[in-house]
């Protein structure tokens, strides 16, 4: 399960500028966790009395926010996914946001979309995160997003960060792969890779950075992921591929450890080593451009 209690406390303002009820706020957006079961149209219509529409998904982040906290709002439902804004039933043929949002995320599950007649609106899986194609009449609860009465901050939270990355705030950085994404490789490989688009292999230098890279599925869902983390002395000494210092600590030597640590990785429980040579997937991270 996403650990989001630090995380939350961290990057929330009070939810007085939303509506009352199941409510969380961020980033100007009230995000409403309706738990009444309905099929797709009569939840985006619960959500157009609210001035809203249902949920568009934009990053990694927020897929994963939302999906957290679905844990804690459906607990309840009888039902392991809910409504988000992705359907068919605008442009047939094409996905697209209910709220003609641009279409520039997306976090499908293994073997989806079904090209099944009738699967023409996205799910969320409670379990994983991940989306799947469900009829668009099968009762769910759903999400609404509503915009806040709270101005924008001065300084936006997403910023000039391209498809498939997300801007972090607190570090003024981008972390992500830049599309397509190239799936599971070695360790110098996804260094390479990562250069290629001006970025390194992610660094982690405080908890709230290691809190917000949790929420990313590749850490989530999918097992140790590598970051830029080396030793180039059998684990005397570490250090970053983007050059700064080696000044937070996270490790879980308890689940696994090598006997010639060289290269790191995060998991579930921290960050572990592995030999280098082994096929993983991988997170980068950039300076954001202002």
């Amino acid at each position: 399960m996403l650990v989001f209690t630090f995380l939350l406390l961290f990057l929330f303002q009070a939810n007085a500028s939303c509506p009352s009820g199941n409510v969380v706020e961020w980033n100007s957006n009230c995000y409403i966790f309706q738990t009444n079961v309905t099929e797709f149209a009569s939840a985006e219509i619960s959500c157009k009395l609210m001035a809203g529409n249902l949920v568009s998904v934009h990053d990694a982040f927020t897929n994963a926010l939302l999906a957290g906290e679905a844990i804690n709002y459906f607990q309840q439902s009888t039902e392991n996914d809910f409504w988000i804004g992705g359907t068919l039933l605008m442009h047939a043929g094409n996905w697209s946001w209910i709220d003609n949002s641009i279409f520039d995320f997306i976090d499908w599950n293994k073997g989806e979309p079904q090209n099944i007649s009738g699967n023409g609106c996205i799910s969320v899986s409670t379990v994983n995160g991940a989306w799947s194609s469900q009829d668009c009449f099968k009762a769910k609860p759903y999400i609404c997003n509503v915009a806040s009465t709270t101005p924008p901050p001065t300084n936006p939270s997403y910023l000039n960060c391209s498809l498939g990355w997300t801007y972090f705030q607190p570090t003024g950085s981008c972390y992500g792969v830049e599309m397509p994404n190239p799936g599971k490789l070695n360790w110098t490989a996804a260094e390479e890779y990562c250069e290629k688009s001006g970025a390194h292999l992610t660094s982690i230098h405080s908890w709230e950075e290691y809190s917000f890279i949790e929420t990313f599925d590749a850490f989530a869902w999918n097992g140790h992921f590598w970051i830029g983390m080396f030793s180039n002395d059998g684990g005397k000494t570490w250090m970053y591929t983007d050059g700064t210092p080696y000044d937070y600590e996270h490790r879980d030597d308890e689940h696994c450890k090598m006997p010639n640590p060289r290269c790191a990785a995060c998991g579930q429980f921290g960050i572990c080593t592995f030999e280098c040579t082994e096929d993983r997937l991988f997170l980068c991270k950039k300076k954001a451009h202002f």
